[in-house]
């Protein structure tokens, strides 16, 4: 809440909460976030990032499991070439 504005945008028809965030500081990269999280679990299972074109990039997570521990070392994330990284301000 230190850095987003965050308010209930809907309730689905399964009772699961459709959060908006709104960056207090406006910016070109990130118009809104929202965020879906289940009624049932809490979990959040989607995220939407729009920017200020109207784009958006949909994240959808499933088969969660919660507080399971993972080694850092099964992960490894290389920059793909001839990609433009973009860095958001905090």
């Amino acid at each position: 809440r230190q850095q987003f504005v965050v308010t209930l945008k809907k309730t689905t028809t399964d009772g699961d909460a459709v959060l908006q965030l709104k960056p207090l500081v406006p910016s070109d990269d990130i118009e809104r976030i929202e965020l879906t999280v289940s009624a049932a679990t809490a979990d959040i299972y989607r995220i939407a990032t729009i920017n200020s074109y109207g784009d958006e990039t949909v994240i959808e997570l499933s088969e969660i499991t919660p507080k399971k521990v993972v080694d850092d070392s099964l992960f490894t994330f290389k920059i793909p070439d001839n990609i433009d990284i973009i860095q958001l301000s905090d």
